[in-house]
C-alpha cells in the first residue's frame, strides 16, 4: 500500500525477464505496475517488482517470477497457525493469507520451469504494534519454518522495517533480530527512515523503488555468506 506507477520513469518500465503469478488466470504474465500483480491493485507500486529489475540487471540472463500476496493492515495472525503465546487483543490465529500464499505459489511452480522457491519478501508488523515482542517474535519464526516446510529448507527470508511513526514500528526490534540471529538465510533492511505518502504510516512511491534495492542487497549477502561457509 502506498505509492503509485510513473509512465515517465525507467524504474516502473516492464522487463520481458520479469514474470508475475496472475491469481485469477491460474498463469504467469509479464510483471506490470500498470495491472494486476497478484493481489497488487492497478497502478500501485510494488517493492518485489524493483527487487526484481535489480536482480535482472545483476542477472541478465536469468528470470525472476514473482507471486505476490499481500494484504494491507492485517495482524500476523492471518500467517501464523500457532496460539502461543496468547494476543494481548484477543486475536485469533486463522493463518488464512499464509494458507493463500501458499496455493498461489504451488500453483505457480506447476506451470513454471522453476522447481523451487528461492525465497520470501516479507513487509509486515504495523497492524501488531499492540502486542509483545515476544508475540510477534514467535510468529515470525513460525512464519519462516513453515514457509520452509513447505517449499525449500534453504530459503531466504528477508523482512523491511516499517516506518518510524509513533509506535507503530514497535515490531522493528524483532525483525531486526533476523540479521543477528544463528540463521543466515534470514536479512532485516534498515528501511525505517524512508519518506512515507503523506499518512505516516505508508511508503512514498520513491520508497518503493528505494526498497526493492534494499531488499535485493540483503538478498546479496546472504547469497555471499553461503559462498564462504562452503569454502
Amino acid at each position: 500500500t502506498g505509492g503509485y506507477y510513473d509512465p515517465n520513469n525507467e524504474d516502473d518500465q516492464m522487463d520481458e525477464n520479469i514474470l508475475s503469478w496472475n491469481i485469477h488466470d491460474k498463469s504467469w504474465d509479464i510483471a506490470s505496475l500498470e495491472r494486476y500483480m497478484g493481489t497488487k491493485p492497478l497502478n500501485a507500486q510494488c517493492f518485489a517488482f524493483h527487487f526484481a529489475k535489480k536482480y535482472i540487471k545483476r542477472f541478465p540472463q536469468r528470470k525472476v517470477g514473482l507471486v505476490v500476496v499481500g494484504a494491507p493492515g492485517q495482524s500476523i495472525c492471518r500467517w501464523s497457525h500457532t496460539e502461543y503465546p496468547r494476543s494481548s487483543c484477543g486475536k485469533k490465529d486463522v493463518g488464512d493469507i499464509f494458507d493463500k500464499s501458499v496455493l498461489y505459489m504451488k500453483e505457480a511452480l506447476k506451470k513454471s520451469k522453476a522447481n523451487h522457491v528461492e525465497g520470501v519478501l516479507w513487509h509486515q508488523s504495523e497492524s501488531d504494534f499492540n502486542e509483545t515482542h515476544e508475540y510477534y517474535r514467535h510468529r515470525l519464526k513460525h512464519v519462516i519454518t513453515e514457509y520452509r516446510r513447505m517449499f525449500n529448507k534453504d530459503l531466504a527470508f528477508i523482512a523491511g522495517e516499517v516506518i518510524k511513526c509513533n509506535d507503530t514500528d514497535k515490531q522493528n526490534v524483532v525483525l531486526r533480530e533476523l540479521n543477528h540471529n544463528n540463521d543466515m538465510l534470514t536479512r532485516c533492511v534498515f528501511s525505517k527512515n524512508l519518506p512515507h505518502c503523506g499518512d505516516e504510516l505508508h511508503f512514498s512511491t520513491q520508497a518503493h523503488r528505494d526498497l526493492g534495492d534494499l531488499y535485493f542487497e540483503s538478498f546479496m549477502i546472504i547469497q555471499y555468506m553461503c559462498i564462504l561457509q562452503q569454502k
